[in-house]
C-alpha cells in the first residue's frame, strides 16, 4: 500500500514485519504492549526493515480498533439477521461491545448466539 518512492515520513512495514506483528497479536495475545515490550518488538522488527517504536505502538492500537470495528459489524449483522428471521425463542441478550477492550470475548458471544 506504500508508494514505490516513499519520500514521506509514513512507515511502510515489510511483509515480514506485518507477519510477525500479526503473530504477536493473534497467537501471542499482545494487544497493548507496554514501553518495554514496544522497545523489544521494535528492536526485533528492525532486523527486517526501518521501524520506530511509535510505529509498533500505533500498529497495535490501530489493529485493536479494527478488530473492535469488525466485531461490532458482525454483532450488528447477526442482530439484524435475528430480527429478520425470528424463531420461537427470543434473541439472546448480548453484552455492550463498547465495554470490551478486545475481541477476546467473541467465542462466548458466538456460544451465546448459537446456544452452546
Amino acid at each position: 500500500m506504500c508508494p514505490a518512492s516513499n519520500s514521506s515520513t509514513r512507515w511502510c512495514p515489510t511483509p515480514e514485519q506485518v507477519m510477525i506483528l500479526e503473530e504477536m497479536y493473534t497467537r501471542g495475545g499482545i494487544r497493548t504492549p507496554n514501553a518495554s515490550q514496544i522497545q523489544q518488538i521494535t528492536a526485533y522488527l528492525s532486523l527486517y526493515g526501518k521501524i520506530e517504536g511509535k510505529n509498533v505502538f500505533y500498529w497495535f492500537q490501530n489493529h485493536k480498533a479494527r478488530d473492535r470495528q469488525k466485531l461490532r459489524k458482525l454483532l450488528n449483522h447477526h442482530h439484524h439477521h435475528l430480527l429478520s428471521y425470528p424463531d420461537s425463542r427470543p434473541p439472546p441478550v448480548l453484552p455492550q461491545v463498547s465495554h470490551y477492550s478486545s475481541v477476546g470475548f467473541l467465542p462466548q458471544v458466538i456460544d451465546l448466539i448459537y446456544g452452546k
